[in-house]
């Protein structure tokens, strides 16, 4: 009898078990196959797309330290016609006087005129900003006294605080004229953030979200998509030690001899990048708009200004001499004592110190102004210009920064010939330091031209060769015996060869076809090591007082960035490979 009572029960509880398991399946066909679109139409209502604000990319050093960033800040508004609607259901003057209450509140807390808070709130326009670009602090202390005074944002008050973004730089005036600034918009206005804006800017995106059964959206980031939290990161080629050690040493020296600006780019003369761009007087990116800052601050002379180079312009008139064949680095020439008069016309050239006859290397070793003319009257003008153009001279370098201007060589296509009394050795014709620079790069390349560049990996496409590797070689080694034994001793560096060459160059008078008197420009051109370049540099110091030849001047401030750069152990190769940029933000870098 037992035995038959247990038999019932398994086969009740096989049945109830077969039972479930039937339901199931039958259950699962129902969702699976007879009503999934029912259940893919619910599924969907739980889904949304909200508008979302993506903020304005990064801008990163080319070790991925922040240059620019973005942080909230807020904006008051207000929407006048809500105290017109007001005032046609409520008695007028209540109205009016709830505002002026409003006015005051506003004005005392955020520093603002009263009269000028009562005129925007009575404007006929449908929105007006109040005061822009607050931070969490002062923000905070609006909005608690605006409700303890019974004050409510839109729409039972008209007035609102919006979140936008601002721009800062965490170090200020840190490569200022290369990052540039964004407007009150947020788009950017110039360097960086203005030729990249369409990759950096903020922008509106559709995000999913999920909603809750009352249909109120849940949390934004809930739903996995590939909508971005910030725009693309931009990396740059430039080094925040070199940057700064440039700048310390530019204005030092600027400092010292109360000149009225300078100049410092580095660069890596075989790929084009730019290591660090300085410009003497600068200012603080967080404060681009305050009245103190001047245009001559603001302005990037190094691709903005153009000037006279001087005798740094010699070396294009060497190369144009070798690789023409016109000229040997031993052939002799006569420098006439320090004083020649090449036409009657012409007023007498000089040298700094008088030499008589020299080979062509000392020449330009011992910087003759004479000795490179009377070689370079072996060119034709039209030759002589042709090699100018070659080695960009007469074009913008196409850095990828905005307003570049280029110099001025028209003067070698006047008839009268008489450019070639001047140009060979720097005056008479302008260039910007940064065209000079690269010029100087594609000798220390072996001939090959590079583009000047600022962000990594920029894809910029080869230039033909200017001359060929042995004229390049040649003119390094002569460009070698100038820092060793010539006017650029003082830009020489222990343990590492440096080739380069030193200019001093009399400065155009602004409005007048003549030169300033008693006003010159130093400058001095390099690379280093010289058998296998680096780094490049060039210095220009602008009306330095008491001394003012550019192997005292300039050529130093050369050395002692140098020395900084090798004991930052920066001379070691830069790593190729960057790690994801945006990895804390969620934003993508574009190198």
């Amino acid at each position: 009898m037992t035995e038959h009572r247990t038999n019932r029960r398994m086969r009740w509880i096989m049945l109830c078990a077969v039972s479930l398991f039937l339901g199931l399946v039958i259950r699962l066909f129902q969702v699976q196959w007879a009503r999934s679109d029912s259940f893919d139409a619910r599924s969907r209502q739980q889904h949304t797309a909200i508008q979302a604000r993506v903020k304005r990319g990064r801008i990163l050093d080319r070790n991925l330290r922040e240059l620019a960033v973005s942080e909230n800040v807020y904006s008051l508004v207000t929407y006048p016609p809500f105290y017109r609607q007001l005032a046609e259901r409520r008695p007028a003057a209540r109205v009016h006087e709830r505002k002026r209450e409003l006015a005051n509140l506003i004005a005392d807390q955020l520093q603002l005129d009263v009269t000028a808070t009562l005129r925007r709130l009575d404007s006929p326009r449908e929105f007006e900003w109040i005061e822009r670009r607050m931070g969490h602090a002062t923000a905070k202390a609006l909005d608690d006294a605006l409700i303890e005074a019974n004050f409510g944002w839109w729409p039972r008050g008209g007035i609102d605080l919006r979140v936008e973004e601002r721009r800062a730089y965490p170090n200020g005036e840190l490569a200022a004229h290369v990052i540039g600034h964004t407007n009150v918009d947020g788009e950017g206005v110039t360097g960086v953030e203005k030729t990249y804006n369409d990759l950096l800017r903020s922008r509106d995106v559709r995000r999913a979200a999920l909603k809750d059964g009352k249909g109120r959206v849940i949390d934004p980031r809930a739903v996995a998509d590939e909508a971005p939290e910030t725009g693309l990161d931009v990396v740059l080629t430039i080094d925040e030690t070199v940057q700064h050690a440039l700048e310390v040493e530019l204005a030092a020296q600027c400092d010292h001899h109360e000149a009225a600006g300078g100049v410092g780019i580095v660069m890596n003369p075989t790929t084009g990048e730019i290591y660090a761009l300085a410009n003497y007087p600068t200012f603080d990116l967080n404060h681009y708009n305050d009245r103190g800052v001047t245009a001559a601050q603001r302005r990037n002379r190094a691709i903005w200004t153009p000037y006279e180079p001087g005798s740094v312009f010699k070396v294009v008139t060497l190369a144009a001499l070798l690789h023409s064949g016109r000229a040997r680095a031993t052939d002799v020439i006569y420098c006439e004592e320090g004083s020649y008069v090449p036409h009657a016309r012409i007023k007498a050239i000089r040298d700094v110190h008088p030499h008589g006859s020299l080979t062509l290397a000392d020449v330009i070793a011992k910087s003759s102004n004479i000795g490179v003319l009377k070689a370079a009257s072996r060119l034709t003008q039209a030759e002589f210009r042709e090699y100018v153009e070659a080695f960009g001279l007469a074009l913008r370098t196409e850095i990828d920064l905005p307003y570049e201007r280029t110099g001025v060589t028209s003067a070698l296509s006047d008839r009268s010939g008489y450019a070639m009394y001047f140009a060979p050795w720097g005056q008479g014709i302008s260039v910007t330091p940064l065209q000079m620079l690269s010029a100087v790069n594609a000798l220390a390349n072996g001939g090959q031209p590079t583009r000047p560049h600022v962000r990594r990996d920029a894809g910029r496409a080869p230039l033909d060769p200017v001359v060929d590797p042995h004229t390049a070689r040649s003119a390094v080694d002569i460009m070698v015996t100038v820092v060793e034994d010539g006017s650029g001793k003082s830009a020489q560096l222990d343990g590492v060869r440096v080739a380069g060459k030193t200019g001093t160059s009399q400065k155009v008078a602004e409005g007048s076809r003549g030169y300033k008197p008693g006003a010159y420009i130093s400058s001095f051109v390099g690379f280093f090591p010289a058998d296998a370049p680096e780094y490049s540099m060039l210095i220009v110091i602008d009306e330095p007082h008491g001394a003012y030849y550019g192997s005292q001047v300039a050529a130093p401030v050369f050395r002692r960035v140098a020395e900084r750069i090798r004991q930052n152990e920066l001379m070691q190769p830069v790593r190729e490979t960057l790690s994801f940029a945006g990895s804390d933000a969620g934003g993508t870098s574009v190198q």
